[in-house]
């Protein structure tokens, strides 16, 4: 299933954003919805990867720094399921290791939290389609 490449059903972005922190999934989840974003929020990596066998989306966004299964680890258990589906690690713990082990690992970008509505806009924008931000409503 993995990779949803346009943007669905009636042009609506499905995006899948997985991080252990219940308030930063609430935020996120709700954000991107108000932009008209399916966003599914996933607390782990192990649920996230379940996920991705059943559902397709058009990116994925997840944290670094979780339990059982860290981002790095996630991002590759991903690469062997789902190789096309681009993925992107969003941390607050982002250091230029774990960067680099993010993009040897298969993600398009690693990006520091916090971040406004705006640059997850242009990072999924960038994910999906030509690039373009998804549009602000």
């Amino acid at each position: 299933m993995c990779v949803e490449r346009e943007q669905g059903e009636e042009g609506v972005c499905r995006v899948l954003v997985v991080d252990d922190d219940n308030v930063q999934l609430e935020l996120v989840g709700y954000l991107l919805k108000r932009q008209g974003i399916v966003a599914r929020c996933c607390p782990s990596g192990d649920a996230a990867l379940q996920l991705v066998e059943c559902e397709k989306y058009a990116a994925v966004l997840t944290d670094y720094q979780m339990p059982a299964m860290n981002g790095i680890e996630f991002i590759r258990a991903l690469r062997l399921r789902c190789p096309a589906l681009p993925v992107a690690l969003v941390s607050a713990q982002l250091t230029d290791d774990v960067q680099r082990e993010a993009l040897a690992a298969g993600a398009v970008g690693a990006y520091r939290k916090p971040t406004t509505l705006a640059e997850l806009l242009t990072l999924i924008g960038g994910m999906v389609g030509d690039g373009s931000p998804v549009t602000v409503h």
